[in-house]
């Protein structure tokens, strides 16, 4: 027997998903506002210097604007798509704010500003569980109601293949890399904890090591020392 609406639960872009689509379309325009003021730093009179740290930055911005511009899309489209798309952008969006962190540490000695980073943490830590568990995200973006602008839905359908498969390989890097990072920064607070005699602090970050490894990350980008 068909299931009814009121059985299949909340559905459409209302209730918490607006607050979403809200930030996902914010999102999208602010980043082309970024990668516009990285692309600036190209007539920079220290370009000759800093030229890798630039087109690194503008490559990762360049990412950051095609997935959140394409997270956006999908969303207003009813793709099935949407959900794994706009987690990957934001967790894109941590990446790139951790890449300039650590960019500005190597070409300035400007104080390092936190915020973005643990703004796209906290983000990340309530959006993702959200998308992952809401019925209304289920319904709204299941494969019987995905759909695409008619008048270029071929183009549209592949570049989202294209950009689908580009983040499968972002993603299989991200879990290749991350658990070496992981391991590395839990190897750096011992060894930083025990060279400067640091012993219970030490003890703590090696049993417990979600402490460790921040605080082994945190040494490397001039958090702690």
């Amino acid at each position: 027997m068909a299931m009814s609406a009121d059985d299949r639960g909340p559905e459409g872009i209302s209730g918490w998903l607006a607050l979403v689509a809200l930030q996902c379309s914010s999102a999208a325009i602010f980043s082309v506002f970024d990668a516009a003021r990285i692309f600036q730093g190209l007539w920079s009179p220290k370009f000759t210097t800093i030229a890798p740290f630039v087109l690194s930055a503008l490559l990762v911005a360049g990412i950051s604007v095609g997935a959140n511009v394409m997270a956006t899309i999908l969303l207003f489209t009813k793709s099935n798509r949407f959900p794994a798309v706009f987690i990957a952008s934001l967790i894109l969006r941590i990446g790139k704010n951790l890449f300039e962190i650590l960019t500005i540490k190597q070409i300035s000695s400007s104080p390092i500003d936190p915020a973005p980073l643990i703004g796209s943490v906290v983000y990340a830590g309530i959006l993702i569980p959200y998308i992952l568990r809401s019925k209304r995200i289920h319904n709204t973006y299941s494969s019987h109601n995905s759909r695409y602008i008619s008048a270029t839905s071929r183009y549209i359908e592949s570049i989202i293949l294209s950009f689908e498969i580009f983040i499968r390989v972002i993603v299989l890097c991200a879990q290749l890399v991350f658990p070496v990072l992981a391991f590395a920064g839990w190897c750096q607070h011992i060894y930083t904890c025990f060279r400067g005699s640091s012993y219970v602090f030490g003890i703590v970050g090696a049993l417990l090591p979600p402490i460790g490894i921040v605080h082994g990350w945190g040494i490397w980008v001039g958090f702690w020392r």
